[in-house]
């Protein structure tokens, strides 16, 4: 079990499907299940899940009609516990998820493989997964050819809009998602409307983008929201325990909630004061 970890938008659904199109043939049986999170927060969607995973694999029959959780989980560890299968796990957000779908590797054959993306080291922490690649941002020579092939439909940049491009691989702080969505708004427009998009974009935050950063928000805590926002709005490039006294004081319980923000990959220490990617204070 591999989990791939970072931040929203920082690209790790495209290395998944990247790792799927390399070694999926390889496999006796493979399966891809986006979006986890949505999925199991609706009714039944664990089950739901369940039954995906296993119709994927042995086609879509009654026979894998799943009554609870219980049955399915017996009927994974029955039916795949001989197989050499290829699991791809998009979007964890909850360790019931993994417990429900992959919960342990004698689930599976020998030489299964299983991939799971999150924004939450400790769920990868807690399964006790075998390795965890957390993804870094891109550098600024491959986020200036990312957005060359999805604004221009090519790699080499159009003449005059190098300071245009500069400036929009900035405001997204090289998160591919980020680029890959302002390319899309930018896209066969002319010099002047670059322009002005880029004058919108620093007085009004992409909506797009904003909601899926909120995502990453929603999921905390009360506390750990407070936290955040206040580390967002006074503490950036901080110490960290200078941090954590001063909001000690106001009882919001900083040893508790900084190390959860860092597991879920919303702020990071570099030389023992605070960090945050600057596309979460832009748009969070």
């Amino acid at each position: 079990m591999v989990g791939i970890l970072g931040i929203g938008g920082i690209g790790k659904t495209t290395l998944a499907k990247a790792i799927w199109n390399s070694i999926a043939f390889q496999l006796e049986a493979s399966c891809f299940l986006a979006n986890v999170s949505d999925t199991s927060n609706q009714a039944h969607g664990l089950v739901q899940l369940q039954e995906i995973l296993l119709s994927k694999i042995f086609g879509d029959c009654r026979s894998l009609k799943i009554d609870n959780i219980d049955t399915g989980i017996i009927m994974i560890m029955r039916m795949l516990h001989s197989k050499r299968v290829l699991f791809i796990l998009d979007g964890i957000d909850h360790l019931t998820q993994l417990e429900t779908l992959v919960g342990a590797w004698d689930w599976f054959g020998k030489g299964s493989r299983i991939i799971i993306t999150t924004r939450d080291q400790h769920l990868l922490t807690t399964h006790r997964v075998d390795s965890t690649y957390k993804m870094t941002r891109l550098n600024h020579h491959d986020a200036f050819q990312l957005f060359c092939c999805h604004a221009f439909k090519k790699e080499k940049l159009i003449d005059g809009y190098g300071e245009f491009v500069a400036q929009v691989i900035d405001h997204a702080g090289s998160l591919p998602l980020v680029l890959a969505m302002l390319d899309s708004d930018l896209y066969s427009r002319s010099e002047s409307e670059w322009i002005h998009t880029l004058v919108q974009y620093r007085k009004i935050p992409y909506q797009d983008i904003q909601t899926i950063l909120q995502t990453s928000y929603d999921r905390l805590s009360e506390n750990e929201k407070n936290t955040f926002l206040d580390i967002a709005c006074f503490f950036i490039g901080d110490y960290v325990d200078d941090v954590i006294k001063m909001l000690g004081r106001f009882g919001s319980c900083p040893n508790f909630s900084i190390p959860r923000l860092r597991e879920k990959c919303l702020i990071s220490e570099f030389d023992r004061r605070l960090q945050m990617h600057e596309v979460v204070t832009k748009y969070g």
